[in-house]
């Protein structure tokens, strides 16, 4: 598990990272570790971090959607949320960030502490990306979910930091 609030880690990666550490079977841990290790000093600003979260919901769309993992019954859904989720996001970011908000992250409901709606709305992405992680790896294998791609595009939204 990766520390807490550290101060120079990309919260979004820092989220996906763990979340799959918390899904992936003990075989499949170990490749999480070379990302683990260059996780210091990834912290984007909030327009990096937003377009993080986007990279996960586009990577969760684009997964669900190929013919190979039959999951097109979460396309639809996918689609919705990111859509009341941007609706969210615009309606906060006229004057509310900096507020405290619920976020529902695998079935458990927790508080961010100062976190703006756009970090709650973030969070979804990747939480959307882990759940459709699991659900291919459920039908296909981890084998066929490209989670590392997904870390190295992370990883790379970042590198310029603005």
């Amino acid at each position: 598990m990766i520390e807490p609030n550290k101060p120079d880690v990309s919260p979004t990666v820092s989220l996906l990272l763990d979340s799959l550490a918390e899904v992936l079977p003990d075989s499949e841990r170990p490749r999480l570790g070379a990302y683990e290790a260059k996780l210091d000093d990834t912290l984007g600003t909030p327009e990096v971090e937003h377009r993080r979260a986007l990279i996960c919901a586009e990577w969760a769309l684009e997964l669900a959607s190929s013919e190979a993992h039959g999951l097109k019954h979460l396309l639809a859904e996918l689609s919705e949320a990111a859509h009341q989720m941007s609706e969210t996001v615009k309606a906060f970011d006229v004057g509310m960030s900096g507020l405290g908000v619920d976020h529902v992250a695998s079935g458990v409901k927790f508080r961010v502490a100062g976190a703006s709606p756009r970090a709650a709305v973030d969070a979804s992405h990747v939480d959307d990306a882990v759940r459709v992680a699991s659900e291919v790896a459920a039908k296909s294998g981890w084998e066929e979910v490209p989670f590392e791609q997904l870390l190295d595009e992370l990883f790379a939204a970042g590198s310029d930091k603005s």
